[in-house]
């Protein structure tokens, strides 16, 4: 989509990036990025700075800028390593850098944005990036496009003026995107409104490729589970449902890829549960590897859940990357996925923090070959809209749609 050249220069404001080619840090906004860049667009990103890493380079071509917020750098620990909220929750120092954090944030996306004359703000995360963005919008008289993903709506749910936040956000927004419809629905509830034009509905995509595995004939079956080990994923109750399959079907076996804060936790209630033999660690696995991880499962499980503060899933990409690489899905009905993973379709819903209910649909789905063939193939067509290519457009047609509006 052509636009022109002087609207081609966008910002994004996210406080959750890589750090490093290969960092365990999700990467879906990296990937967006890559796709808006290739549509004729200069991408900059502005994200937290954390110690040991540049300030600012290149990542895949894409021009990344990190901002410190405490002083010494090494002291750092808002961002990474498991989040902003649980990071506030587990540390003192942490807590203290929030206004820091806030005024080096603003400080230095006004910096750039103004310096480099950029027309187009896309934060990610209402809070604090929308936030962020907002100001910036109502300041420098550009262009804001908010993404809203799941934790950064929970959260503002909770805290004093979030009505009044979240109002200022989206008044100070052009459009405003949800990953899913559960967030529309809340942020809605939030500005006391029915229904908005403004707002939509879009997941992040996938770039993984589509292929066509074969259904497994043998008698081995692997169930996987890919993620960072942290409380919303709830791998521990997929490790429960997978001791209860042990005891019937010891060919049945748990692939595990990823890591995070709760690593030692999770091994070692593998140990308590006598699952050596049966649960299998990969380590985290790089995006260029992913795919031999799904060449060797039959389904992937997504035991997700909602914690005692609220937080849970928006829509977690890996259920996208399953369906379109054949691996029938077996979800939670907590957070977006409900609205994209539709019942004995393109996957299967199950309650959350349900062990014998994962035990049980993991069973259906070893014993019953037709029916995975089925779910495979209405996944992969419900898969073809969410590509990375096909959500960067979506999002470049606000940009530009953006530009038709008055301030």
């Amino acid at each position: 989509m052509k636009v022109e050249k002087n609207y081609k220069k966008v910002a994004i404001l996210t406080t959750t990036f890589p750090r490093y080619i290969k960092d365990k840090t999700p990467a879906f906004i990296f990937e967006l990025s890559k796709e808006i860049k290739k549509k004729e667009f200069n991408v900059l990103i502005i994200a937290p700075h954390d110690k040991g890493i540049k300030k600012k380079e290149f990542m895949d071509r894409i021009e990344v800028v990190r901002f410190s917020y405490f002083y010494p750098t090494k002291f750092q620990k808002l961002c990474y390593e498991g989040g902003i909220m649980r990071n506030i929750r587990k540390s003192f120092l942490a807590k203290i850098q929030v206004p820091f954090f806030l005024l080096s944030f603003f400080y230095f996306s006004y910096k750039f944005i103004k310096k480099r004359k950029i027309k187009i703000i896309n934060s990610h995360w209402i809070l604090p990036s929308g936030l962020i963005g907002g100001i910036l919008r109502k300041i420098l008289k550009i262009k804001h496009i908010s993404t809203a993903h799941a934790i950064d709506v929970y959260t503002i749910e909770k805290i004093p003026f979030g009505k009044t936040l979240t109002k200022f956000i989206y008044e100070n927004s052009d459009y405003m995107i949800c990953v899913n419809e559960d967030l529309k629905k809340r942020i809605l509830k939030l500005l006391n409104m029915e229904e908005s034009k403004k707002i939509f509905i879009k997941p992040m995509g996938t770039n993984i490729k589509f292929i066509d595995k074969k259904i497994n004939n043998k008698k081995e079956f692997n169930v996987l589970f890919i993620g960072r080990f942290v409380e919303k994923k709830g791998l521990e109750y997929l490790i429960k449902a997978i001791s209860e399959v042990k005891k019937e079907y010891s060919e049945i076996k748990l692939l595990v890829a990823g890591a995070g804060p709760l690593e030692e936790k999770i091994k070692n209630m593998v140990k308590e549960l006598n699952l050596e033999d049966t649960v299998k660690f990969l380590g985290w696995v790089e995006r260029e590897k992913i795919q031999e991880v799904f060449e060797l499962s039959d389904v992937l499980v997504v035991p997700s859940i909602v914690t005692e503060e609220g937080d849970t899933e928006g829509m977690p990409t890996v259920i996208l990357e399953a369906m379109a690489a054949g691996v029938p899905v077996i979800a939670t009905c907590v957070g977006g996925i409900s609205y994209f993973v539709k019942n004995y379709e393109n996957g299967i819903l199950i309650e959350e923090k349900n062990p014998l209910q994962i035990k049980e649909k993991i069973l259906e789905l070893y014993k019953n070959k037709e029916l995975r063939e089925k779910i495979i193939k209405s996944a992969k067509e419900f898969a073809q809209d969410f590509t990375f290519d096909k959500i960067a457009e979506f999002y470049i047609s606000l940009f530009v749609k953006s530009f038709s509006k008055k301030l």
